[in-house]
C-alpha cells in the first residue's frame, strides 16, 4: 500500500512538474515569439504600447497566425510613419465641405486658356483670408507609434484580408499582400477609417465584377479607376496629404493627392497598388507622382488616374525620366538612410528609409560607371547623380565610392547627369557631366578649348504642342457669312513661338477678315493683327463663328498679350475668329503669333549665356535686337545655359551641335 501511495505521489509530482514546465514554456513563448523589431517598437511606443499589444493579443486568442503576422508587419514598420495633424488642420478641412456644397449648386468648369478652375481658386482665396494660410510646418508631427489606436489597426487588418479574398487578389503572396494591400496609410495624412468608406461606397461595383467572373487585377483596376476619376488639378496649396474622405469629397489636388486617391481606392478593393515617385524629371523642373499596379504575372504597370489607358506613361521616352522610386510602408534595409552608418550628410530625399528603386521595373535604363576627377571632400563615402531642374542640380540617385569610382545602376536614358558630392549642404562637382541619349549611348561631356560661334533662338526646350496652326488660314470677304472668301495666307509648317509678319499679295479692300482654325483645333493662337498699306493697324469689332461667339477666350487674340491665347471649348469644323472693320479697308499685311511661352529670344530683352566647367561661367550679357542672339564660346562640346535677365524663369541646359541647340 505504501508503495502504491508513493507511486501516486511521484506521478502527481511529475505531472505538476510537466504542467509547470508547460506553463513556463507558454509564458516564455508568449513573449519570445514576438519578432525582435516588433519588441523594439513596442518599447519605443511609450504610453501607446498597450494599444499595440491589444492588437497582438487580439490575433493570438483565438489564434490567427496569418493576421498576427500582418499585425507584426505593420508594427515592425511603423517607426518612420507619421501624420501631420493638429487643431488648425481639422478646422482647415472645412474647405472640402464648402467646395462640395458649392459644386452641388453649380458644377465647376475649367478655364481652358489657363487650365484653372477659377471659381475653386476664388473659394480657396476667400477661405484663406478667413482662416489664414496654413503651412505643413505649422502642423504637429504625430508618430504612429505614439498615437495609433488598436481599434483602427484591427479594422484595417480585417478589411485588408477581406480585400485579399476577392478573386483578383487571391493570387497574391503574403509578402505582396503586406506591401501592396495591407498598409493603413498612404503618406503623412491624418489617420482615418478609410477602408470601410471605399468598400461600402463601391460594394455594388465589387459585386458586379465578382458576378462577371473577373479575376484579373488590371481588369478590376480599370473598372475602379473609372469610378475614382476624374480628379481636378486645384487646391494645390493644401498643406499636407489629404485624408481619403476629403479626397472623395472633391477629387481635387496635385499629382500627389491624385496618386493617394488611387492607392486608397484600389487597395481597399483588393487591387495591389503602389505609390511611385519621380523625384525630378530629366528635361524640366519638378517631379511627378503616379501609381503602379501589380498584374497577375508579377509585373508593375503604371497608372495615372486621369489617363484613359493603363501603362501609357513611363514607356514614353519623350518624358526623359531619370529615376523612379517606390514609396513603401516597410523599411528598406538597402536604402541610403539605412546604409549611411557613417552619419554622412546626405540630401533630404535620401534620408527616407521607406523608398526602393523601381526604375528598372518601368524604364529602359543603363548602368553608368563614373571615374571621380575632383578631390573627395571630408572622406565622403557617397556620390550623387544629379539632373538640372531649370535652376540648380538636384540629386536623383546615389552610389558608394569604390577606389575613386562609382557605378550608378538603372539610370533612365535621354538625360544629362552631373556626378556630385554633397558637402556643407551643397552639391559640388565630382566629375564631368554624363550625357545619355535616348538609345542609351553614354558620353562624358568634357568640353575642349576650341572656339565656336553660336546662334541661339531659345532659352528653353520648345513645346511643339504650342503651335498646332498648320493648315490654319487668314481669309477676307465683303460679306459677313464669308461666302467665297479670299485666302490671304495659309500656314503650311510648324512655327516658332514668335510674331510673324506676312505681306498680302495684291492687296485689296475688304470689310471682314478672319482666322480659320485648322480642322479639329480649338484655336491656340495668341495674337492676330491686320495692317493697311500705310502700315497702320486696322481696328474693328470682334466677330466669330456662331458656335464660339460667346467664348470669353476669343478676345485674347486681340489683347496685345502674347502670353494669353484663344482656347475655345468646342473643336468643330469651320471655327473662326476675326474683325469687322465697319467699312472696306485695304489689307496689306497680317501679323500673328501662335500660343507662346515667350521662351524664344525676344527683341528688347537682355540675356546672359553660361557654360559649365565645374560651375557656371558667364559668356556675357547681350540685348536681343531680333529673335536670335550670336555668341562666341571659348569651348566646344560643353553644356550651356541661356538666361533672360528681364523676365521668365524657364531656362534649360543644352549642347550646341551642327549649328543647333540640343536640349537636355
Amino acid at each position: 500500500m505504501k508503495s502504491f501511495i508513493a507511486k501516486i505521489k511521484f506521478f502527481i509530482h511529475v505531472k505538476r512538474t510537466k504542467l509547470y514546465c508547460l506553463f513556463l514554456f507558454a509564458l516564455f513563448y508568449s513573449c519570445s515569439d514576438i519578432p525582435s523589431k516588433v519588441k523594439d517598437n513596442l518599447n519605443l511606443a511609450r504610453d501607446n504600447k498597450k494599444e499595440l499589444e491589444t492588437v497582438i493579443n487580439h490575433y493570438k486568442a483565438p489564434k490567427d497566425s496569418l493576421k498576427l503576422k500582418a499585425a507584426y508587419f505593420l508594427i515592425e514598420n511603423m517607426l518612420y510613419n507619421y501624420s501631420l495633424d493638429g487643431p488648425r488642420l481639422q478646422s482647415f478641412n472645412n474647405i472640402f465641405s464648402i467646395i462640395e456644397e458649392a459644386e452641388k449648386e453649380t458644377p465647376f468648369k475649367k478655364d481652358l486658356s489657363t487650365g484653372k478652375f477659377i471659381r475653386v481658386d476664388s473659394i480657396w482665396n476667400d477661405f484663406i483670408k478667413k482662416e489664414g494660410f496654413l503651412s505643413k510646418y505649422d502642423l504637429d508631427v504625430k508618430p504612429d507609434l505614439y498615437y495609433i489606436k488598436s481599434e483602427f489597426l484591427i479594422e484595417n487588418i480585417e478589411y485588408a484580408f477581406k480585400a485579399w479574398g476577392l478573386p483578383w487578389s487571391k493570387h497574391l503572396s503574403f509578402h505582396e499582400f503586406c506591401e501592396y494591400i495591407l498598409p493603413y496609410r498612404y503618406r503623412d495624412e491624418a489617420i482615418s477609417s478609410w477602408r470601410p468608406l471605399f468598400f461600402d461606397k463601391y460594394q455594388s461595383l465589387v459585386d458586379s465584377l465578382v458576378a462577371s467572373g473577373v479575376n484579373d487585377p488590371l481588369i478590376a483596376c480599370k473598372a475602379i479607376k473609372r469610378k475614382l476619376a476624374p480628379t481636378r488639378y486645384c487646391l494645390l496649396d493644401y498643406p499636407t496629404t489629404m485624408s481619403a474622405a476629403n479626397m472623395l469629397k472633391t477629387k481635387m489636388g496635385n499629382c500627389v493627392q491624385e496618386a493617394g486617391l488611387a492607392v486608397f481606392g484600389l487597395r481597399a478593393l483588393g487591387v495591389p497598388a503602389t505609390h511611385e515617385q519621380i523625384p525630378h524629371h530629366g528635361s524640366r523642373s519638378l517631379g511627378h507622382d503616379f501609381n503602379g499596379v501589380l498584374d497577375k504575372e508579377g509585373t508593375f504597370v503604371d497608372l495615372i488616374l486621369n489617363w484613359d489607358r493603363i501603362g501609357a506613361y513611363t514607356p514614353d521616352k519623350s518624358r526623359r525620366i531619370p529615376k523612379i522610386y517606390r514609396k513603401t510602408f516597410s523599411y528598406n534595409k538597402n536604402s541610403l538612410a539605412s546604409l549611411n552608418t557613417f552619419n554622412e550628410e546626405v540630401p533630404v530625399y535620401f534620408k527616407n528609409p521607406n523608398i526602393v528603386d523601381a526604375t528598372g521595373q518601368y524604364l529602359e535604363n543603363v548602368d553608368v560607371d563614373v571615374k571621380l576627377t575632383m578631390p573627395i571632400p571630408n572622406n565622403n563615402k557617397f556620390v550623387y547623380l544629379c539632373v538640372f531642374n531649370n535652376k540648380d542640380w538636384v540629386a536623383v540617385d546615389w552610389a558608394r565610392i569604390n577606389e575613386n569610382k562609382v557605378v550608378f545602376e538603372n539610370v533612365g536614358v535621354g538625360v544629362a547627369y552631373s556626378p556630385m558630392y554633397f558637402h556643407n549642404n551643397t552639391l559640388i562637382p565630382a566629375a564631368p557631366p554624363v550625357l545619355i541619349d535616348s538609345n542609351g549611348n553614354i558620353k562624358k561631356n568634357d568640353p575642349i578649348q576650341k572656339e565656336q560661334s553660336m546662334v541661339l533662338k531659345r532659352k528653353y526646350t520648345p513645346d511643339k504642342s504650342y503651335a498646332p496652326l498648320i493648315h490654319g488660314k487668314f481669309q477676307a470677304a465683303n460679306n459677313k457669312s464669308f461666302n467665297n472668301p479670299v485666302d490671304l495666307h495659309q500656314i503650311r509648317d510648324t512655327l516658332d513661338l514668335i510674331y510673324y509678319d506676312v505681306s498680302v499679295e495684291n492687296p485689296k479692300q475688304y470689310r471682314y477678315v478672319r482666322y480659320l482654325f485648322p480642322e479639329g483645333s480649338n484655336g491656340l493662337i495668341a495674337e492676330i493683327a491686320f495692317f493697311s498699306e500705310k502700315d497702320t493697324k486696322l481696328t474693328g469689332n470682334i466677330i466669330a463663328a456662331e458656335n464660339i461667339k460667346n467664348d470669353v477666350s476669343i478676345k485674347k487674340a486681340f489683347d496685345e498679350n502674347v502670353l494669353s491665347f484663344v482656347s475655345t471649348v468646342e473643336k468643330e469644323k469651320n471655327q473662326w475668329i476675326g474683325l469687322d472693320f465697319g467699312r472696306k479697308q485695304t489689307v496689306s499685311k497680317i501679323s500673328f503669333c501662335p500660343r507662346s511661352d515667350k521662351n524664344d529670344v525676344w527683341p528688347g530683352l537682355n540675356y546672359e549665356l553660361f557654360y559649365w566647367e565645374n560651375g557656371w561661367e558667364s559668356l556675357g550679357i547681350k540685348e536681343a535686337i531680333n529673335y536670335q542672339l550670336e555668341y562666341k564660346s571659348p569651348i566646344s562640346g560643353g553644356l550651356y545655359l541661356l538666361k533672360c535677365l528681364d523676365e521668365g524663369k524657364e531656362e534649360r541646359i543644352f549642347t550646341y551641335e551642327n549649328g543647333k541647340q540640343i536640349w537636355w
